[in-house]
C-alpha cells in the first residue's frame, strides 16, 4: 500500500509539474504574441508617419516653388506695366518723391516746434528769475531810499568830523 501511495505521489507530482510546465509554456507563448502584436503596430505607426511626413515635405516643397513663381510673375507684371506706361510711372514715382519730402519736411517742422517751445519754456523760466532777481533789486533800492530820506541827526557835517 505504501508503494502504491508513493507511485501514486509521483504520478501526482509529475502530472502537476507537467501542468505548471504546459501552463509556463502557454505563458510564455501568450507574452510573445502580444509583444509581436505591440511590435507590429507600433511599426505600423511609425511607417505611417514616415509616409505622412513624407507626403508633408513634398506638399511644402511644392508649395515653395509655386509661391515664388507667383511672385516672379507679379514682379514681371508689375514691370511690363511701367514699360509700357512709362509717363504713369514716372508721375507715380513723381508723387512718391514728393510724398517722402511732404513727409520729411513735416518730421522737420514737428522738431522746430518742440525745440521752440523747449525754448520758450527756457525764457519763461529765465524771465521768472530775472523778475524775482529784479524784484529783489528794487526792494533793495526802495530801503536804500528809505535810509536816505530819514532826517539826518547832523544837519551841518563839518569836514573835520568826517
Amino acid at each position: 500500500m505504501q508503494r502504491l501511495s508513493s507511485e501514486l505521489s509521483e504520478r501526482l507530482a509529475t502530472q502537476v509539474s507537467t501542468a505548471d510546465s504546459e501552463l509556463a509554456r502557454r505563458l510564455s507563448e501568450q507574452m510573445e504574441t502580444e509583444k509581436a502584436t505591440r511590435v507590429s503596430h507600433s511599426v505600423g505607426l511609425a511607417a505611417r508617419r514616415l509616409g505622412k511626413q513624407q507626403l508633408a515635405r513634398g506638399w511644402q516643397t511644392w508649395l515653395d516653388g509655386w509661391l515664388e513663381q507667383q511672385r516672379h510673375r507679379r514682379v514681371l507684371a508689375a514691370c511690363s506695366a511701367r514699360l509700357l506706361r512709362p509717363q504713369l510711372a514716372a508721375a507715380t514715382a513723381h508723387w512718391r518723391r514728393d510724398w517722402e519730402a511732404a513727409l520729411a519736411e513735416d518730421r522737420l517742422l514737428e522738431q522746430s516746434r518742440k525745440a521752440e517751445a523747449k525754448a520758450e519754456a527756457k525764457g519763461r523760466e529765465l524771465g521768472e528769475t530775472h523778475l524775482a532777481a529784479m524784484s529783489a533789486t528794487e526792494e533793495r533800492m526802495q530801503a536804500e531810499v528809505g535810509a536816505s530820506q530819514q532826517p539826518n541827526p547832523n544837519p551841518n557835517p563839518s569836514p573835520r568830523t568826517l
